[in-house]
């Protein structure tokens, strides 16, 4: 089995003419965080998770434990999301916990809520995105933690629905 690379914006449907029943493609992306040897708490770890294309539209966030963090008192992990070298942020501090779950949606709710304008549209630039950490005790000697983003590329404007005559 291998990877097919498109590039740019890809659409799927049956009908192109004259009207137009196609739709973007849903994407997504996982970064995995190790959390061994982060010091957490003598200030924000901020790590580059991955970049994505100009004019995307970001849809959802997924964070999850997938190995326990423990180790020095550890007892809780926040995670912030944002354009790197920025304060422009997509999800506000959220907590992840420490055990292997899934954070719960309605905790990315409230940390995506009033954020849709940076959501609906990254910019027009493609746009390296990053995750910073902190912890309330001690800094973690393990665990892992992955975060998935899951988007439509559009075109560099943030258009979804190109004109026919641009194809």
């Amino acid at each position: 089995m291998s990877f097919s690379t498109f590039s740019g914006p890809l659409r799927a449907g049956t009908v192109r003419y004259p009207t137009d029943n196609t739709g973007l493609v849903t994407l997504s992306r996982t970064a995995y965080v190790n959390m061994s040897g982060v010091a957490l708490t003598s200030g924000a770890a901020a790590q580059n998770l991955f970049t994505l294309p100009a004019g995307s539209k970001i849809l959802n966030f997924i964070p999850e434990v997938l190995v326990t963090v423990a180790g020095n008192s550890v007892s809780q992990v926040g995670v912030t999301i944002g354009k790197a070298g920025s304060a422009d942020t997509f999800a506000a501090s959220f907590n992840t916990g420490t055990a292997v779950a899934r954070v719960t949606q309605a905790t990315v709710d409230t940390a995506i809520s009033g954020k849709v304008a940076a959501l609906d549209n990254i910019g027009t630039s493609d746009v390296p995105v990053q995750a910073t950490f902190t912890a309330t005790t001690g800094n973690p000697t393990s665990g892992q933690i992955a975060i998935t983003v899951v988007y439509q590329q559009r075109a560099d404007s943030g258009a979804q629905v190109p004109t026919p005559s641009s194809y």
